[in-house]
């Protein structure tokens, strides 16, 4: 009774794999119970496998059309504003160097979700021993730590240029300079 029982369920399973044939052979409960629990494992292993990469198409189908959008709006923008073609291929290359590179690598977007006092400790955990190599910034910490904290949070912004991008060229004259008071 209890064998005739699991071999339907056997039968019954295998239905879900698209085949339909089994090997019906003399056998114990026990092993056609091992047979059944090892076709429902394949089963679930399998829809596991099919859901990841359905999710990870996805995604990267979600990714690129929102690279798309973007590229779409800046085309626009800089053919709308009548920007000459050579800062229009600085922006475009730039942005696209942007999108290849990884998002929010510095965490800012997670930054924004902290509180002000926290969005200081860390940025001046991260900015202070790049700013004080230089000795009035040193000097500027030892004498005045919470406003060299303030200073690290409000006043000091990273910049990092793009490839074959110059923040200063060589030769370049300086005009202006601003103080920090």
């Amino acid at each position: 009774g209890s064998y005739l029982y699991v071999t339907s369920l056997h039968w019954a399973i295998t239905q879900f794999q698209g085949t339909s044939e089994i090997i019906v052979a003399r056998g114990n409960v026990f092993e056609r119970i091992y047979a059944v629990v090892t076709v429902v494992v394949a089963l679930v292993m399998l829809a596991h496998l099919v859901s990841g990469l359905t999710n990870g198409t996805i995604q990267r189908q979600k990714e690129s059309e929102e690279r798309t959008y973007l590229q779409l709006q800046v085309r626009t923008f800089l053919g709308s504003n009548k920007i000459s073609g050579g800062l229009s291929v600085r922006v475009k290359k730039f942005i696209d160097w942007k999108q290849r590179t990884v998002h929010d690598k510095h965490g800012d977007g997670v930054l924004e979700l902290l509180p002000d006092t926290m969005q200081a400790d860390i940025l001046h955990e991260v900015r202070a021993p790049k700013v004080i190599m230089h000795d009035f910034f040193g000097a500027f910490r030892s004498m005045h730590p919470r406003t060299f904290r303030t200073l690290c949070f409000e006043a000091l912004t990273g910049l990092q240029p793009a490839p074959e991008e110059w923040i200063f060229k060589p030769h370049d004259e300086g005009h202006l300079m601003y103080f920090i008071t």
